[in-house]
């Protein structure tokens, strides 16, 4: 499978077995009990499990590296759930309408207005709109993966990656 060699000689088994054991003769050592066909079977079988071991290795290989592409990555789909972070603000749901994506957070002190959102070449785009009573925040939706910032009082930025499906 693998590790086949091309067969450069084709020699009769019998003819192979009378030259080896005229070899042996002339080194000088004792005849070989096993004939040479038994020999060659022994030599694949040890092939064959290289054989086995690389093959499993390969699927191993493979799915290890595929298990990443089952990840489902966090869109907004219209039903997200809570998620919390370390500095007290939760994503309560998420919209995306005609082009534009509504956030609905959870929590106190949120810089709505130094909130932005970075494409992936670097711009930077402003929030369309935003709401303090209702704690929501709209930006332009791209279909590509963003990067969305909220600043948060005494708390790290709250950072968001959205990636379409």
């Amino acid at each position: 499978m693998f590790f086949n060699k091309k067969q450069k000689y084709q020699m009769d088994i019998a003819d192979a077995n009378a030259a080896l054991q005229n070899i042996l003769v002339a080194c000088k050592q004792p005849p070989s009990s096993l004939p040479v066909d038994k020999i060659l079977l022994r030599q694949k079988a040890k092939v064959q499990k290289y054989n086995i071991l690389l093959l499993i290795t390969v699927i191993a290989l493979l799915v290890t590296f595929s298990i990443p592409l089952s990840v489902i990555p966090f869109l907004p789909s219209g039903n997200a759930t809570h998620v919390q972070t370390g500095n007290g603000i939760t994503v309560v749901s998420d919209k995306l309408e005609n082009g534009i994506l509504t956030l609905t957070f959870d929590g106190e002190g949120i810089l709505f207005d130094e909130s932005y959102l970075q494409l992936p070449d670097g711009t930077i785009e402003q929030p369309l709109s935003y709401d303090e009573a209702s704690n929501s925040i709209c930006f332009t939706y791209h279909d590509t993966a963003i990067n969305i910032y909220i600043p948060v009082e005494n708390a790290p930025v709250y950072h968001l990656l959205i990636s379409p499906k």
